[in-house]
């Protein structure tokens, strides 16, 4: 006996009335299949109450119209049965079974839908069909696992074991048992741990050339700052030998420029390249005067030397005559 529903249905008890609403009466109810000596075939057995019923036909009916209320909401159903006791007496002493029509009500028709779909064998034709899908997935993810555990590259191993926890998810939905829902939940657990395992591995690589690309951009700019800042350095530094005086940090272009323009005695503005380029004259011509100052200087020198040497072998060769 496999039982393929279970709930408590309405039972109307007397319709409504000008005064009162429908009155109703709650029942247990189950439908489950049933193997006979005398049917091949497993048959649709309904319990409501403490009675068994042989389902014959069933069918869904107006609630409203049964219960004589137009505000009604709940939904019927009827079903034509035989009593089992009477198919059980039928059987043995080859006697004709009565028939009788069972009516009764539930609450919303989802749930109308789903005992019509079990007491007309319907629902076990589905769970059949689901199981055997259910089946069909497991088959599949078990597939793409082996594969990924063989797999050397790691791109497509990935792919792999992502396609077999999708399928394991599916399955799950499928499966009827309890136990095997677990197992299924068990393994899709150890394969996401394996799939983030892969993700993270990925992600720190990642992380890490991009860190090292943009230490090397600094690195680049700061030695670009450098490199500028050394070259101005090294200019004002031999102005500053040639001058003979210490060398300092290097005067800002804008005030070279101020300066330039109180020379020219130009009130106005000029241009970043032109004041560049009066500035890099203005310091050319400065080392050159220094350095014609110096030879200047080396010249004066080298004249005064020869002169004393002039004087003093004149003075000997006086002293020596007298």
């Amino acid at each position: 006996m496999a039982l393929r529903f279970q709930d408590t249905v309405w039972l109307l008890q007397e319709s409504k009335t000008a005064f009162f609403s429908p009155r109703y009466s709650q029942e247990s109810l189950s439908v489950c299949t049933q193997v006979f000596p005398f049917w091949t075939q497993p048959q649709i057995v309904l319990r409501l109450g403490p009675v068994e019923y042989l389902v014959l036909h069933s069918s869904p009916a107006d609630a409203a119209k049964r219960s004589e209320d137009p505000n009604e909401t709940k939904k019927l159903l009827q079903v034509t049965v035989r009593p089992l006791v009477d198919v059980r007496r039928t059987q043995l002493y080859q006697t004709a079974a009565s028939t009788q029509v069972l009516e009764f009500f539930v609450d919303v028709e989802p749930t109308r839908a789903r005992l019509l779909r079990c007491l007309r064998g319907e629902e076990g034709q589905e769970r059949e069909q689901t199981g055997e899908q259910g089946k069909k997935l497991l088959d599949d993810a078990f597939v793409a696992l082996e594969q990924a555990q063989k797999c050397s590259d790691k791109d497509t191993a990935l792919r792999l074991y992502q396609a077999a926890e999708k399928g394991f998810g599916e399955a799950e939905k499928l499966l009827q048992d309890d136990r095997s829902r677990a197992l299924v939940r068990t393994r899709r657990g150890d394969l996401q741990r394996t799939i983030r395992g892969f993700t993270e591995v990925a992600v720190e690589l990642s992380t890490h050339i991009s860190e090292r690309l943009e230490e090397l951009r600094q690195f680049a700019a700061e030695q670009e700052n450098v490199t500028e800042s050394d070259n101005r350095t090294d200019l004002v530094g031999r102005l500053a030998a040639l001058k003979n005086e210490r060398a300092g940090p290097a005067p800002p272009i804008d005030d070279l420029a101020k300066r330039l323009r109180r020379l020219k005695g130009d009130g106005g503005s000029i241009g970043t390249a032109a004041v560049e380029s009066d500035v890099y004259q203005m310091i050319e011509q400065m080392a050159d005067e220094i350095t014609l100052g110096i030879e200047d200087e080396e010249t004066k020198e080298s004249e005064n030397l020869d002169s004393d040497i002039a004087s003093k072998s004149e003075r000997s060769s006086s002293f020596k005559s007298s």
